[in-house]
C-alpha cells in the first residue's frame, strides 16, 4: 500500500470530514463503512447520514452521533455479513 494517499478525519459536534475516500462499501443510520487511503474504516453511531460524497477529492461529510470509528486492513467478511443479514 505504498501508494495509498493518507487521509484525514475531523469530527466535531455531530459533522464528520473525511478525505481520501475512496469507496463507499455501505451505510444507513447505524454504520458507515468505507475504503479510506487503503484502509477499511467503520463507523459507528445512531443517525448517521452521508451528505456529502465527492470520489474525485475523496472528501466525504456526515451527520449525526458518532459511538466509534475502527481501522482495519480488512474487514471480517462473515462477521460484516452478519451484520447485514440481522
Amino acid at each position: 500500500m505504498e501508494n495509498a494517499k493518507r487521509g484525514g478525519l475531523t469530527l466535531e459536534n455531530d459533522k464528520l470530514t473525511m478525505t481520501a475516500v475512496s469507496k463507499i462499501i455501505s451505510n444507513n443510520e447505524k454504520s458507515i463503512n468505507l475504503v479510506q487511503g487503503g484502509e477499511n474504516v467503520s463507523i459507528t453511531g445512531d443517525g448517521l447520514s452521508i451528505s456529502e460524497l465527492n470520489v474525485e477529492s475523496g472528501r466525504l461529510s456526515a451527520t449525526g452521533r458518532v459511538k466509534e470509528i475502527r481501522f482495519s486492513a480488512s474487514f471480517d467478511k462473515k462477521n460484516f455479513l452478519g451484520k447485514i443479514f440481522r
